[in-house]
C-alpha cells in the first residue's frame, strides 16, 4: 500500500487520540526515521494502538530491523512533535491497518518558534545534525549494512559534525572559583571520555539532576580539549552515541 495525501480528518484524527504510539530504533533510541522514496520527506510512524506498532515491529525485524515501542499521552503529544521538529523530521506516516496516510509535521504541530527570544537564549537545536547521525546510525548498526550506502552517510554526518556547534558540560574549580573546568567521564570499560551534546533535548538527557553550567562552542573547540590519545569524544551519549577518537576530532577539525 502506499502513502494517501493527507486531509483535515487525518490530521485531527491524530491531534484528537488519547495515545499515540512510536517505533524508536533500538540503534538510536531515537524515533524510527525514513526518507520517502516519493517525496523525499523525512518520515517517522504514528499508530493508534500498540497491537499495530508489535505488527510493524515485526515487520521490520523481517528486515534485520530492531524497533522498540514508546507511547505518548496526550497531554505529552507536544513534547512529542517538537522532539519531532529539533530531529529534523518533517512528516509523520498516520499508521492504520493498510491504509498509511503522510501528514505533513507543520500542519499536525507547527514548529517552535524562537525568533522572538534573544539569540543567546534561544535553545540550541541542529535537526541536520540530529537526521544525519539517525540515518547513518540505523544503517550502521543494522545486519548486513551496505558499504557504499554507508561511506556516503558517513560522510554527511561527518561533515555536519564539524559545521555545528555543541553543549558542554562544565563545572567550577573548587580551588580557583573563577576558573571553568570541562569534565571527562569514565564509561563501563573504564575509558575516558568528554561527552558533547548537538541540541539542548539530548544535553537535558543525560544532565538529569545533576549541577553542571552548560557551554556552547564551535567543534573547534572540542578538538582543543586536553588530554591523551587514548581520549574519546562522545556525541550524544543517550542518543545516537557517536564515539570519535582523539585522532579523527583533531583531524575534522582542521
Amino acid at each position: 500500500m502506499g502513502v494517501g495525501v493527507t486531509n483535515k480528518n487525518t490530521v485531527q484524527e491524530i491531534q484528537e487520540s488519547e495515545k499515540l504510539f512510536v517505533p524508536y530504533a533500538a540503534s538510536t533510541r531515537l524515533p524510527y526515521v525514513v526518507c520517502d522514496e516519493e517525496t523525499y520527506n523525512d518520515q517517522a510512524f504514528l499508530f493508534g494502538t500498540e497491537e499495530e506498532l508489535k505488527a510493524f515491529a515485526q515487520q521490520q525485524a523481517a528486515k534485520k530491523i530492531q524497533l522498540l515501542g514508546m507511547s505518548f499521552e496526550k497531554k505529552s503529544f507536544n513534547v512529542l512533535f517538537s522532539n519531532l521538529h529539533a530531529i529534523g523530521v518533517n512528516a509523520v506516516v498516520w499508521m492504520q491497518g493498510e491504509e498509511r496516510t503522510e501528514v505533513e509535521l507543520e500542519e499536525l504541530f507547527p514548529a517552535p518558534d524562537f525568533s522572538k527570544l534573544e539569540p543567546a537564549k534561544r535553545p540550541l537545536l541542529n535537526p541536520a545534525l540530529a537526521l544525519s547521525g539517525i540515518y547513518y546510525m540505523q544503517a550502521a548498526r543494522k545486519q548486513g549494512a551496505v558499504q557504499a550506502e554507508l561511506a556516503e552517510l558517513q560522510e554527511e554526518l561527518l561533515a555536519n559534525v564539524v559545521r555545528a556547534e555543541y553543549l558542554l558540560p562544565m563545572t567550577i574549580d573548587p580551588k580557583n572559583p573563577k576558573k571553568i573546568l570541562i569534565p571527562s567521564f569514565k564509561d563501563k570499560e573504564g575509558k575516558m571520555s568528554y561527552l558533547f551534546f548537538s541540541d539542548i533535548l539530548e544535553y537535558q538527557k543525560f544532565v538529569g539532576k545533576q549541577k553542571f553550567l552548560m557551554g556552547r562552542v564551535p567543534f573547534k573547540k572540542i578538538a582543543e580539549l586536553p588530554g591523551d590519545k587514548s581520549m574519546r569524544y562522545v556525541l550524544n551519549p543517550l542518543g545516537f552515541n557517536l564515539t570519535l577518537t582523539k585522532e579523527q576530532v583533531q583531524r575534522l577539525a582542521k
